[in-house]
């Protein structure tokens, strides 16, 4: 008689977490704790919760990105905005009250999309393989290789490659190239930088919709797009002789692309109406982020101003505080408030704003939750000395290095924490990003 495996809930303390990688796609973070631990697909999710129950975790009612979250270290909202691609499966909400992607009051949501992943497969790229292997010794899926019509990395410009086996997020990329069994794309240009100008706004719209902290408000979004394509005298609605968004989109898009990721579009007749595309004139319901990044390409002629329109303003328009805000919850300022202090790139006065608040009462929370303003401190040696002194050097190596008064910076740490310096590395890199575009 063949014997039975124990059941996974019988060895929780024996499972060995697995820590989320930089922009690692959530769905493979649970493959590769799966893999880790020698795990048959079935057995992945109730061995995640039995081994966070093992660690001393309340697992009731946990969705599985929760559980990712915990094994992290990090909140579910931190771990959705950086891990899960809710932020390109949710781009926009009908509701003009946003709350951050990973909420715990959306918790439906977080089950549903948690870990859900815009297009079937996996993809990587042979030179981040190589990368992450020089850097940690391991090899994983990037959210950014996963976005719907993005063929090429957008760090590298080189086509992906797809791995070939039904089941990719249950070993690693430098194991599945070593087995040769990685397929390479068919892309209509050899690299990003020779793709046409719509390609290559689409591809950086699209890796920018990542960077969302929650959902756009629908209606702004809608209007946006209305508007501009009332600049190009595109139809508006089904009457009348106009083209439409999707003739506009149709005659930029190469296409052997259009024919791959959109086959609807390109194999439309002229002045037919495409839903997925011109809903998006014609209706104010959330669209796809594949169809927002299209129109968006196809009617900006830059990625700043199509953001500036956009984006910008409908982030403007929306009301982030939920109807049952309530800033005496302890929840909010231990965590839930981070998201706002991110956005706002640690400026006090701009969360107060953001939130309703009198600035003395915001600023008193967060100097207690260990966010000092960051409108102060990245202009100090303070904020430089911190940056030193999180990349391992010594408290006296660190101050003598920028000139920084001991005591000064042993007053900081007393009140500083970890989110701080993730914030400044945060938008260190996107200042960096954005002037280097």
């Amino acid at each position: 008689m063949k014997l039975q495996p124990p059941f996974v809930e019988d060895r929780g303390a024996s499972w060995i977490l697995a820590e989320a990688m930089p922009d690692e796609l959530s769905a493979a973070h649970l493959g590769r704790f799966g893999g880790l631990n020698q795990l048959p697909p079935t057995r992945v999710r109730a061995a995640l919760r039995a081994a966070l129950q093992a660690a001393g975790h309340d697992v009731d009612a946990l969705s599985v990105m929760d559980g990712l979250a915990l094994s992290s270290g990090m909140s579910t909202i931190t771990y959705a905005q950086a891990n899960s691609m809710m932020p390109v499966l949710r781009v926009s909400t009908p509701s003009a009250y946003a709350r951050p992607f990973g909420h715990s009051e959306d918790t439906h949501l977080n089950r549903r999309v948690g870990i859900k992943v815009p297009k079937e497969g996996g993809f990587v790229c042979l030179k981040c393989i190589e990368e992450d292997l020089k850097r940690s010794d391991l090899s994983w899926f990037h959210r950014v290789h996963h976005l719907v019509g993005v063929d090429w990395c957008v760090h590298h410009g080189d086509p992906l490659w797809e791995v070939t086996d039904a089941k990719p997020f249950y070993s690693l990329p430098h194991i599945w190239m070593k087995n040769g069994q990685l397929r390479k794309l068919d892309v209509c240009s050899p690299t990003l930088d020779a793709a046409p100008a719509f390609i290559q706004r689409y591809v950086e719209i699209s890796v920018a919709f990542l960077g969302l902290l929650k959902p756009l408000f629908a209606l702004d979004v809608s209007q946006a797009i209305r508007n501009r394509v009332s600049e190009f005298f595109l139809g508006r609605s089904r009457r009348g002789m106009q083209p439409y968004l999707s003739d506009h989109i149709y005659d930029l898009a190469p296409k052997s692309w259009l024919h791959a990721h959109v086959p609807a579009l390109a194999q439309k007749r002229k002045h037919e109406y495409i839903n997925y595309i011109d809903d998006q004139v014609c209706s104010c319901e959330p669209a796809t982020a594949d169809a927002y990044a299209m129109a968006m390409a196809a009617l900006y002629p830059s990625v700043d101003q199509a953001f500036e329109e956009v984006v910008n303003q409908s982030e403007l328009g929306t009301n982030s505080i939920p109807p049952d805000f309530s800033s005496s919850r302890v929840e909010f300022w231990q965590g839930e408030v981070w998201p706002y202090y991110l956005m706002h790139k640690g400026d006090h006065r701009a969360v107060a704003k953001a939130l309703l608040l009198p600035f003395s009462q915001v600023t008193s929370r967060l100097l207690n939750a260990g966010l000092p303003d960051l409108t102060k401190l990245q202009m100090s040696s303070l904020g430089a000395t911190l940056s030193t002194f999180a990349s391992g050097e010594s408290i006296d190596q660190s101050c003598a290095a920028h000139g920084a008064d001991e005591q000064a910076f042993h007053a900081l740490l007393r009140v500083a924490c970890a989110p701080l310096v993730k914030a400044m590395e945060h938008l260190a890199k996107r200042h960096e990003y954005s002037g280097s575009t």
